[in-house]
């Protein structure tokens, strides 16, 4: 299988088939400065390649919220975009991490823009979690950490 891309703008990946040889003529060559004439067959690759887009999501998505599916992904690139999200964000971390992280949080003032960066790194609460994606969408999570939520409701998220 190659890997392509298109264009920076735009990644797609497209699966490309390898290119066949085809015959272009059966003749007969000089092979030898003595003169002595033999068959050859002269190949080329075909210039046409057929390609097909690969979707780069996973089989299955996240159920859509229950009351604002309007803020839940809808085209392919936002629904690429919510997966990138979830693999830098859902990060697992050990009890002493969270702890650590935890009071790191609590010792910062809220006007401090670390507040909000290493509060969105603390695993969030399911119930939390899930409340939150049906009142407002799989957008309004999408920069959580949602490890825990991800193995309380494996469907949803």
């Amino acid at each position: 299988m190659i890997s392509v891309i298109v264009s920076e703008k735009s990644p797609r990946h497209f699966h490309c088939a390898r290119p066949r040889r085809r015959l272009i003529e059966k003749t007969q060559v000089r092979t030898d400065a003595l003169g002595i004439w033999s068959n050859a067959v002269l190949f080329t690759h075909q210039p046409k390649i057929e390609c097909r887009e690969i979707s780069m999501l996973p089989k299955k998505l996240p159920k859509p919220s229950e009351w604002c599916p309007e803020n839940d992904p809808q085209t392919e690139e936002e629904w690429e975009g919510y997966f990138e999200c979830r693999k830098k964000c859902d990060i697992d971390f050990s009890a002493e991490e969270r702890s650590k992280l935890r009071n790191t949080v609590l010792g910062l003032d809220f006007r401090d823009p670390k507040f909000f960066e290493l509060g969105n790194k603390m695993p969030e609460d399911p119930k939390m979690a899930m409340a939150v994606k049906r009142l407002r969408g799989l957008n309004a999570v999408m920069h959580l950490n949602l490890c825990d939520a991800k193995e309380a409701y494996p469907e949803e998220f």
